[in-house]
């Protein structure tokens, strides 16, 4: 999309979405917050869950961790990592693991996903129909079952 390449409505995190409308592929104003989603740790599947409770009790299970792995795209777990973190949305489809939870609290890490409208698209109506769609309670149920919150 940087490049150029013609879309309509994007869904990605807020901040890919900002830096297409800062620049100027995206319509300003555009952006619209549909879900939040957060960083979760999973364990090979059957492993015992440590305590992450806290940020203290993280800092723990991390020290006493052989092998930690974080994503910051889309992976597959192959069993080689005694913990791993990645979006809560992106490590629940996946077979083999065990999720054991949310980050605390205090030390969260919350993504927010959005849709922008391409500065030169032709079906504004129907882009912007579809971000309706997305926020609306009809949606909520299933923005859920997919890891994340609704906005």
């Amino acid at each position: 999309m940087k490049a150029g390449e013609a879309t309509d409505l994007a869904v990605m995190s807020g901040n890919a979405i900002d830096a297409l409308i800062a620049a100027g592929k995206f319509a300003k104003g555009s952006r619209t917050d549909i879900a939040t989603s957060w960083v979760a740790m999973t364990v090979k599947q059957g492993a015992p869950k440590p305590d992450i409770s806290s940020a203290e009790a993280l800092k723990r299970a991390m020290l006493a961790a052989q092998s930690i792995a974080y994503s910051t795209g889309a992976s597959v777990a192959r069993g080689e990592i005694e913990i791993g973190f990645q979006q809560m949305s992106e490590l629940m489809p996946v077979p083999g693991i065990d999720i054991v939870g949310g980050l605390s609290k205090d030390i969260e890490e919350i993504t927010f996903f959005a849709t922008g409208r391409h500065a030169d698209t032709r079906v504004a109506e129907a882009a912007n129909a579809l971000t309706a769609f997305f926020k609306a309670p009809a949606a909520h149920a299933i923005i859920r079952a997919k890891g994340m919150e609704p906005v």
